[in-house]
């Protein structure tokens, strides 16, 4: 509500300072010097997106998973690029000059509440800020279930300490033990970690995650080509949906992960290292306890 007031409010002041309806149309908020840079930029814009996939994490208490779960999701996506693309469009026209105020971290960490103080006025900005916290509060609130929902269904299947995370909690029916434990990395992280370094590194497990996603749907699109024409899929229909469409966004994410900074590619490609390395020592665990039973 608040947001969609925004969005009513901002684009009414561009209308009065500019010349009327023509000044909402432009091209400036389009535009780029750096080709390189606009992919760094997409790589911090991703983390703006994520979230939708956080649906499938109740997919076992859903009703009907397999319809409304990949529903709900792209429900999700659409509305969050509808709020996303309208914001960065008109924030450019509210902004011109917005090459120059970015070197200005205190502006940078405020710039909604200034776009909401230039259009509406001090009241309507204080109402803006209060919103925005408030969605951050239930953002944070639904990460938080998501997170503590997908450790609890690794370690039901064994892959991490069964004991801690699988642990549910007899009165509120939660997995109490991941919820405590994420609360108090958040608050590690939130206090001592740079939010612009959490978000790429967040962005190198998203981004890695896309290009797996995109690649392994053309895997199976071509493993099972015969099944699917048999089926009465066209060849048109197989190729575009598990072969052009997945080459797209596969090149993108290639384009873009390739292009992050040096600093989150380092530490990305270690925690990836190191997650690997826990899932042979399991599995070679495992595989010894089992020999020996």
């Amino acid at each position: 509500m608040i947001v969609s007031a925004g969005f009513v409010i901002w684009a009414n002041y561009l209308m009065k300072s500019g010349h009327g309806v023509n000044s909402l149309v432009s091209v400036a908020p389009f535009q780029f010097s750096s080709f390189s840079g606009l992919l760094q930029a997409s790589s911090l814009a991703i983390f703006s997106f994520l979230g939708f996939d956080a649906v499938t994490t109740m997919a076992e208490e859903s009703v009907n998973p397999r319809r409304d779960i990949p529903r709900a999701m792209m429900i999700c996506t659409c509305i969050g690029f509808t709020i996303m693309f309208l914001s960065g469009y008109l924030g450019v026209l509210l902004f011109p000059n917005w090459r120059e105020l970015i070197s200005d971290q205190s502006w940078l960490n405020a710039t909604l509440f200034h776009a909401a103080s230039l259009t509406g006025g001090e009241l309507f900005g204080l109402i803006y800020t209060v919103g925005f916290i408030l969605a951050m509060l239930i953002t944070n609130l639904v990460g938080t279930a998501a997170a503590s929902r997908l450790l609890y269904g690794i370690g039901r299947d064994g892959v991490i300490p069964k004991r801690f995370f699988s642990a549910v909690n007899q009165r509120f029916k939660t997995p109490h033990l991941n919820i405590i434990l994420i609360m108090l990395i958040e608050i590690v992280l939130g206090s001592y970690a740079n939010p612009d370094q959490l978000a790429e590194l967040i962005n190198y497990g998203a981004i890695s995650g896309f290009i797996l996603l995109n690649f392994s749907v053309m895997w199976f699109g071509w493993k099972r080509v015969s099944v699917l024409r048999n089926k009465g899929k066209s060849i048109i229909g197989i190729f575009s949906q598990y072969f052009i469409f997945p080459m797209f966004g596969l090149v993108i994410m290639l384009a873009i992960f390739i292009n992050m900074k040096i600093i989150s590619l380092i530490f990305g490609s270690l925690w990836g290292v190191i997650g690997i390395m826990c899932y042979v020592i399991s599995t070679n665990v495992k595989f010894m306890i089992g020999i020996h039973q």
